[in-house]
């Protein structure tokens, strides 16, 4: 059975449709990052720091994944924004071991994408 429901969209004119599921995908990555740090708060509190490492780790991960895409979306249309430094600084803070700076970063990076 075939999807039927991007060729009613585009009949219809719903040419937004992309941007909110894009925006969804954003939110969706701005709850990962902040339940992350939350959880790795949590587990630093009760002096379990290598599950607060993990969490920490775990809320940055699909952050970088979506500034990766994000970054060949925008460089195959020809543009360039300030992607490259967020996904540099996260990038280099799990090689690092600097977990908390990593999803310290990603909050604000989706929060105002």
């Amino acid at each position: 059975m075939t999807n039927v429901a991007p060729a009613r969209a585009r009949a219809a004119g719903m040419k937004g449709a992309p941007a909110v599921a894009e925006r969804s995908f954003r939110r969706a990555l701005a709850l990962i990052a902040f339940a992350g740090l939350a959880l790795g708060v949590l587990a630093w509190a009760f002096g379990r720091s290598d599950l607060a490492d993990w969490c920490w780790a775990a809320g940055t991960a699909p952050v970088i994944a979506g500034l990766l895409f994000s970054m060949i979306r925008d460089f195959l249309a020809d543009r360039m924004g300030v992607d490259a430094v967020a996904f540099v600084s996260m990038s280099g803070a799990l090689a690092l071991a600097q977990y908390l700076a990593g999803v310290v970063i990603a909050r604000p990076v989706e929060d105002v994408r």
